[in-house]
C-alpha cells in the first residue's frame, strides 16, 4: 500500500512539473504573440493599451498571489506559480515587441546570420559591396524576402566554396543583380 502511494505521489509530481512546463511555454509565447503584434504595429493606440495590459496583469498575479493569506504550502505554491507565470508572459512580450519592431523597422537579416561563418573571411571590398547591394534594394523596396533569397541562394554559397576567385564571382553577381535593380527603378 505504501508503494502505491508513492508512486501516485511521484506520478503527480511528474503531473505537476509537466503542467508547469506546459503553462510556461503557453505563457511565454502568449507574449510573444502580444508583443510582436504590438511591436510590428503602425497604431499608437497599441503603444498606449500595452501598459495597460501589464498593469492589469500584474494586478490580476498579485490579487490571486494574495487572496488569501499564504500560509498554507498550496497557497505559496499558487502565488509562485502566478508569479511565474506572469514573469515569462512579460519576458516573451518584451522579446516578442523587440521582434515585432525590427520586422515592422528594418526586415533585412544582419549580412552574418544570412551568410554565416564565411561572413568572418570576407575581404573588406566584398562585404561593402554586399551593404551597398542591400542599401540599394532597401532604396528600391525589394522585399527582404527576395534580398535574402538571393544572398541565400547565390551569394552564400560563392562564399562558402572559398574559390581563389570568391571575390571576382560575387562581384559578378552583385553585378548582374545591380543591373537588375537600376532596371527596375527606371
Amino acid at each position: 500500500m505504501d508503494r502505491r502511494r508513492a508512486l501516485d505521489q511521484a506520478r503527480a509530481c511528474v503531473l505537476v512539473a509537466v503542467l508547469f512546463l506546459i503553462s510556461t511555454i503557453a505563457a511565454y509565447w502568449v507574449g510573444f504573440l502580444l508583443g510582436w503584434l504590438t511591436g510590428a504595429s503602425l497604431s499608437p493606440v497599441v503603444s498606449s493599451v500595452a501598459p495597460l495590459v501589464f498593469g492589469l496583469l500584474a494586478a490580476l498575479g498579485i490579487g490571486v498571489g494574495l487572496r488569501r493569506r499564504l500560509s498554507r504550502r498550496s497557497d505559496v505554491g499558487r502565488g509562485i506559480f502566478v508569479g511565474t507565470m506572469v514573469s515569462v508572459f512579460c519576458y516573451g512580450c518584451f522579446i516578442g515587441v523587440s521582434w515585432g519592431n525590427m520586422s515592422r523597422l528594418d526586415p533585412y537579416m544582419p549580412m552574418d546570420m544570412l551568410i554565416g561563418e564565411s561572413w568572418k573571411d570576407t575581404d573588406d571590398e566584398t562585404a561593402a559591396r554586399l551593404h551597398a547591394l542591400r542599401w540599394k534594394a532597401r532604396r528600391a523596396q525589394i522585399s527582404h524576402q527576395d534580398f535574402e533569397a538571393f544572398i541565400v541562394d547565390v551569394i552564400k554559397p560563392i562564399m562558402d566554396r572559398n574559390a581563389p576567385d570568391e571575390a571576382d564571382q560575387v562581384a559578378r553577381a552583385l553585378e548582374f543583380i545591380d543591373g537588375t535593380i537600376s532596371a527596375n527603378n527606371r
